[in-house]
């Protein structure tokens, strides 16, 4: 039987490894590759969540990034471990700034998207998973993509699609 479309199981077979908790990465997380590649962020359970009233997550450019509970319900794609995908030309650096901006209060730091990861009860528990690709904007173009035709939408904390002018390998 084949697995779920973007559960833990599909993105280990699509190639990602790490799965280190939001918890046990640091600013600059050694584990993880300094290349450039794709990135998700999963969630062991699959029912529904429990959200904070309040993130206690970075304020990028001034910007509070709490938002309603109505806003975090509407966006939850039920039974999906995959909550967020991203892109990186350094995994290290990308996936450290959003290790750091988990918990910046109200700090400013680089790295708003996903920002409602942060208000899903445990977030701390939440598991990172990366994969080197020198095409990383196409892969994550294309995962995004999948996902919306697996899933009638986007994953809970991407707010926008990847770039569709992505650069793609020679056929």
């Amino acid at each position: 039987m084949a697995a779920t479309a973007f559960s833990i199981t599909d993105l280990r077979g699509r190639g990602l490894v790490g799965f280190v908790p939001v918890s046990e990465l640091d600013d600059k997380p050694a584990q993880v590759p300094g290349d450039g590649g794709v990135y998700a962020v999963a969630c062991e359970a699959t029912g529904e969540p429990q959200f904070l009233a309040r993130s206690d997550a970075g304020w990028w450019k001034g910007k509070n990034p709490t938002v309603s509970a109505d806003t975090l319900a509407a966006n939850w794609v039920t039974g999906v471990q995959t909550l967020y995908l991203g892109d990186a030309a350094s995994l290290r650096e990308r996936v450290g700034l959003l290790a750091e901006f988990s918990r910046a209060g109200r700090r400013s730091v680089m790295h708003y998207g996903g920002r409602l990861l942060w208000q899903v009860q445990g977030w701390q528990a939440l598991l990172v998973a990366w994969k080197v690709e020198p095409f990383h904007t196409a892969l994550e173009h294309d995962l995004l993509e999948e996902f919306i035709e697996a899933h009638g939408r986007l994953p809970f904390a991407n707010l926008k699609r990847g770039t569709r002018n992505a650069l793609r390998p020679p056929r």
